[in-house]
Formats: structure tokens, C-alpha cells, sequence
């Protein structure tokens, strides 16, 4: 019984040690740069810019990339926050990507934005890390 509490406790410190940290400089993190060219850019609509203008979030969004896998319900969840606020992102394989563990990924949703790594998916992490990392 003690050894389990005490590897809960491990790993919640561990958890939050590498929650919010920055990757080691020897990691390349996506940039604007590195965003598709063939993708066209998407048109919000007045119902989308009214959302956006209802929240804290700011007008010019810093470019973010979501690691992601088709299965993952925390996945999903991130996307229809994204979705529902307006949010513009890129979603890669996390399966498919090496980037994924030499960012330091563990599970899924990894985000990247601007020069931080979120683990998890936490809608007021998302959006404070989307604020931070503001043009």
C-alpha cells in the first residue's frame, strides 16, 4: 500500500516538474516556417471572430502544433476547445513523428507554442500558454 502511494506522489511530482518546462535547447520546435505553403488560409466567419472577441485570447495567434493521435479522447477534446474558440493549429501524428519523443512526449496531446511544451490537455493551460506565446 505504501509503495503505490508513494509512486502516485512520484509521479504527480514528476508530472509537475515537466508541466509548462521548456524543451532543452538541442530540440528544433516548429516555427511559422516550418507550417505548410499549399495550405490555404482559412476564412473565420462572423460567428467565430464574435467568440473570439468574447474571450481573452489575442488577435494575432501564435503559430501552435498539436501532437495527436485519431484514438486519443483527450485528443478530441482538445480540438472542439480549439475549434469552439477559433483556435488555428496544425495537428501531427504522434505515432508518425520523431519530433514527438525528443520533445519529450509521453502521451497525447502534446502541444508546442511559441517555446513551450504542454503536456495533457488543460483548457486554461492551452489558453494561457496561447496568450504567453502571443506575436
Amino acid at each position: 500500500m505504501k509503495a503505490a502511494s508513494l509512486a502516485v506522489i512520484l509521479l504527480a511530482v514528476c508530472a509537475a516538474a515537466f508541466a509548462g518546462q521548456p524543451p532543452p535547447p538541442s530540440i528544433k520546435l516548429p516555427t511559422m516556417e516550418d507550417a505548410p505553403a499549399e495550405a490555404p488560409a482559412k476564412t473565420r466567419s462572423s460567428t467565430t471572430q464574435q467568440k473570439r472577441a468574447a474571450t481573452t485570447l489575442p488577435a494575432r495567434m501564435p503559430y501552435i502544433v498539436m501532437y495527436a493521435t485519431a484514438t486519443c479522447p483527450y485528443c478530441a477534446k482538445a480540438r472542439a476547445h480549439m475549434a469552439a474558440r477559433g483556435i488555428p493549429y496544425e495537428e501531427r501524428d504522434a505515432g508518425d513523428s520523431q519530433e514527438f519523443g525528443q520533445l519529450g512526449g509521453r502521451g497525447v496531446p502534446l502541444f508546442v507554442i511559441g517555446s513551450e511544451v504542454l503536456h495533457g490537455f488543460n483548457p486554461a493551460a492551452l489558453d494561457a500558454a496561447i496568450r504567453r506565446a502571443a506575436p
